[in-house]
């Protein structure tokens, strides 16, 4: 049995900013990570879309490149290329995390971390006795219920980070800042996008006057923003997907090549074992108060877990506190 001070686990930028700073305040430290390090902004969030973000950029900026004199040819946007380019900076950075907690001396754990007891955690094979424990098990995807969700073509923010084949036409449902930005990407590079959500486009968090006029910029782009759309179910439409919803009119419908499901993200706390340990939940959000422990002592949760800002950057600083 390992004997710690600190335990973490989740390794994405609440918990391996959490691990690492425990090890500069002189703890021994334990890191309990079952996929990648970096977690969801550097594998499937801010870093792998900033990626394609520049490279569509770069793109338009071509196209454009004889406007200031510049002469370059035919300009063409090889998606096979983009995910390349896109790929070695998500990997070039993940090693970058690996090698941080190497040499703070983070031991590394691969696997899926349950908690025992507040003072005890066990991943694969190996028991962990600890003093304190901090969550930080991150967020999930949350789909629509509705049918067709099934269907080929019907993607999350995940699954369209792999796509090898620039699509002519996309439907992304859902218009928070993670979806407007897949939707501003692949129309840079070409592909006819249209936006279908409920409620009008204001970009929550981001002031409103900010989410208005950014809504202007997307038409003017050529996206086609369709609100007051509350979708029902996808369809197969022959060679393309159907996005249906009903209005007092009657059911309307837009198609798309690909659909994108950006309906935002849930916590996510399964196999650790809160029920078992007891763990004070709102729905599946674990609870805590200002210091961001939980109703039991010693026992910490950070990041999307606790289902507030689902950002990279208020997570790697609630690590911080917690560990503190």
């Amino acid at each position: 049995m390992e004997q710690k001070d600190v335990v973490v686990i989740g390794g994405g930028p609440g918990g391996y900013v959490a691990a690492i700073h425990a090890a500069h305040l002189g703890a021994q430290v334990a890191l309990i990570e079952k996929d990648r390090l970096g977690g969801t902004c550097l594998n499937r969030g801010c870093i792998p879309t900033k990626a394609l973000v520049r490279s569509a950029e770069i793109f338009r900026e071509a196209k454009r490149a004889d406007e200031f004199g510049v002469e370059i040819g035919s300009v063409k946007a090889s998606l096979p290329q983009i995910m390349a380019h896109k790929r070695k900076v998500v990997d070039t950075l993940v090693s970058g995390v690996e090698q941080l907690i190497k040499a703070n001396k983070v031991s590394l754990h691969h696997g899926i971390g349950r908690i025992v007891s507040p003072r005890l955690v066990k991943v694969n094979a190996t028991e962990i006795a600890t003093g304190k424990i901090i969550v930080a098990t991150g967020s999930e995807s949350a789909l629509l219920p509705v049918d067709g969700l099934g269907l080929p073509g019907v993607l999350t923010t995940d699954d369209i980070l792999e796509l090898e084949e620039l699509p002519e036409s996309l439907v992304v449902i859902g218009g928070s800042h993670v979806g407007v930005e897949f939707a501003s990407i692949f129309n840079a590079l070409g592909t006819k996008v249209t936006i279908v959500k409920r409620r009008p486009l204001l970009l929550e968090p981001i002031d409103q006057e900010i989410g208005r006029r950014f809504a202007q910029l997307l038409s003017r782009h050529g996206i086609c923003v369709i609100t007051g759309a509350a979708v029902k179910a996808i369809i197969r439409d022959k060679s393309l997907l159907r996005v249906v919803w009903d209005t007092p009119e009657g059911e309307k419908g837009v198609n798309g090549q690909i659909v994108l499901m950006a309906t935002g993200r849930r916590p996510y706390s399964e196999e650790i074992g809160c029920s078992e340990l007891g763990l004070k939940m709102e729905g599946g959000a674990i609870s805590v108060n200002e210091y961001l422990e939980t109703n039991i002592e010693g026992v910490y949760a950070i990041g999307d877990v606790l289902g507030k800002y689902m950002l990279a950057h208020v997570a790697s600083h609630e690590g911080e506190i917690a560990t503190e």
